[in-house]
């Protein structure tokens, strides 16, 4: 029998969830019961009116509307849930042509003799693909590729894995059309879609510049002292070689891929800011990308499903996070039934 490992154990993500229900439903019987009165603006935005608050009758949640606000969290973002389940579906199609990968790969081929862009370049890549489209799991890919380089450079492997990583990461959260992160987050907090979006695009930006500012300088400071790196003597015993040639190919179809990707954001932008769209529009657009996208990879109607929903991908807990977040909200909630747009938990 192998030995149970000691220490903290953070609990599962719904038991999180289940917890913050309850510590809600015991605030209800403590904490005075309140509300704003609310009016409407131009842009048809639920506003607060400003020293409206006032007392209203304490109303505390039982322990069967407790366990109700599970289901009615479910119900009530059923559209969100669905939203996810359509982007994953259309970015799976896209994820088995290896574009994004073959894209990626063409640039670091391009850079791999530049010492001085491929840091600056390759962050930037990796920031706005995951500011836009949410790539993140796909830059592991180029670790491995990224890391030898680096070496080569007379840099460290903290240097190549830091790129990745840490690019990926500053474009993730500074996300500015990121369907499935600010998307979602401002159709749970009642906001207008992709609202301040030339704001969120200045700080991704500025969070990306950031980034490789740090890590070219770290990068610098490991070229002048090798010995300073924390991976000094690991990285002397290094032997294995990078072969860019196992790079995918960028071929004509991924290049289509590539472009029909870019088409669908454009026009993401443009009927947002222009046209009004909201969440069923977005997902018809790209429901719409991922078709294309498997016609033009020869995949054949019935492989369109099984790339876009396979049975064995662990995406359902996936689909219920934003009806948790929303049973979250009902919990903290039942007291003030004026409230109708819960916002991110």
């Amino acid at each position: 029998m192998t030995p149970k490992k000691k220490g903290i154990r953070i609990p599962h993500m719904f038991t999180l969830l289940l917890l913050i229900i309850a510590v809600c439903t015991i605030l209800t019987y403590v904490i005075p019961a309140g509300q704003y009165e609310t009016y409407v603006d131009e842009n048809g935005v639920e506003m607060l009116v400003d020293g409206s608050y006032h007392r209203i009758e304490q109303t505390p949640v039982t322990p069967m509307k407790a366990l109700m606000a599970v289901q009615e969290g479910l119900i009530e973002t059923a559209y969100i849930s669905a939203f996810i389940f359509i982007i994953g579906g259309a970015f799976g199609v896209v994820a088995e042509t290896k574009a994004i990968e073959a894209g990626i790969g063409r640039i670091i081929k391009k850079t791999s003799k530049r010492q001085e862009l491929l840091i600056p370049i390759m962050i930037f890549v990796v920031g706005f693909g995951a500011g836009s489209f949410g790539m993140f799991e796909e830059c592991l890919v180029f670790i491995p590729f990224l890391v030898p380089i680096c070496i080569a450079m007379g840099y460290d492997s903290i240097t190549g894995l830091a790129v990745a990583i840490v690019g990926s990461s500053s474009g993730y959260a500074g996300s500015f059309v990121q369907a499935a992160n600010v998307g979602v987050s401002q159709s749970i907090a009642g906001l207008p879609m992709y609202s301040a979006m030339w704001y969120r695009l200045i700080i991704l930006v500025v969070m990306l510049t950031i980034a490789a500012v740090y890590i070219y300088l770290y990068a610098q400071r490991i070229k002048r002292d090798p010995t300073r790196s924390l991976m000094y003597e690991f990285d002397r015993q290094r032997e294995e070689k990078v072969d860019l040639n196992d790079l995918p190919e960028l071929t004509g179809t991924r290049k289509l891929v590539l472009l029909v990707m870019g088409a669908t954001f454009a026009l993401l932008i443009v009927g947002v800011l222009k046209w009004g769209w909201y969440i069923n529009e977005l997902s018809a657009l790209f429901l719409g990308m991922g078709i294309v996208v498997g016609f033009e990879a020869r995949v054949g109607f019935d492989g369109f499903g099984r790339l876009a929903w396979p049975t064995s991908r662990p995406a359902r807990w996936r689909l219920a996070l934003p009806a948790a977040s929303s049973s979250c909200w009902r919990a903290a909630t039942f007291s003030t039934p004026s409230c109708t747009a819960p916002p991110a938990c």
